[in-house]
């Protein structure tokens, strides 16, 4: 009846990547915004 969570060393939340600690990774958050701000350019 009950299910049980692993136990994992990262998660993904909106692109941003964190790791066990709470730590989140900024370099793949900055290439998010560079695409996104490419993009927004083009138009």
């Amino acid at each position: 009846m009950y299910k049980y969570c692993k136990e994992v060393t990262s998660t993904r939340y909106l692109g941003i990547i964190f790791d066990k600690n709470l730590q989140w990774n900024l370099q793949n958050l900055v290439g998010k915004l560079r695409s996104i701000m490419y993009r927004f350019f083009k138009l």
